[in-house]
């Protein structure tokens, strides 16, 4: 025996705020201020985090000249497992296998590379967690998404305020509150406070 499901609009003022709001083609209508994603958005911001964190470990190794081995060593994990993403995806992503390729020209400064690596880091393992739940119920995603977050544990112990490049709390302090030099100006002009 199968129950009636009855169905209402939005606007209906009879709607239960319990029941789902289904559209004329039977699916939940959508919340208006959400955005609806399908697979393959979450599989391209798995391999576009993923190619954002690579690229940003070139730009850090290019900056930083005595972590540079480790910065390229990271490079090659993430390159590895994108090729891994792709290889499970299963979407025909050959473009997105391809090696990146070495940094032209100034690196990003050693602040945008942090921000870009962990960036990249938060959305490739946004998406794997978004098609481990919501669209395949793999256990593979999971696993690889765990992988990526016990990395960039390891990986941040890298980026802590003891490199030279970044201007650590206390000298940064220190320079704030150096009185500024005083202006002269001609007469007739004024500083503006």
């Amino acid at each position: 025996m199968t129950e009636e499901v009855k169905t209402y609009e939005a606007d209906d003022p009879n709607n239960p705020n319990n029941l789902v709001v289904l559209g004329s083609d039977g699916d939940p209508v959508p919340h208006p201020g959400g955005t609806k994603m399908i697979e393959k958005e979450s599989i391209e911001r798995v391999i576009e985090g993923l190619k954002m964190a690579e690229d940003a470990c070139q730009h850090l190794a290019k900056g930083e000249t005595v972590k540079a081995s480790i910065w390229l060593d990271i490079a090659q994990v993430l390159a590895k497992m994108r090729r891994d993403a792709v290889a499970l995806a299963g979407a025909g992503l050959a473009m997105s296998q391809e090696e990146l390729h070495q940094v032209r020209g100034e690196a990003y400064s050693w602040v945008k590379a942090r921000r870009r690596f962990l960036d990249g880091i938060k959305q490739a393992t946004g998406g794997m967690r978004q098609l481990a739940t919501c669209f395949r119920g793999d256990w593979n995603w999971s696993f690889m998404a765990q992988q990526l977050e016990r990395h960039e544990q390891k990986f941040k112990r890298l980026l802590l305020p003891e490199n030279r490049l970044q201007p650590d709390a206390q000298r940064a302090r220190r320079i704030m509150a150096m009185p500024s030099p005083k202006l002269i100006l001609p007469a007739g002009f004024g500083r503006a406070r």
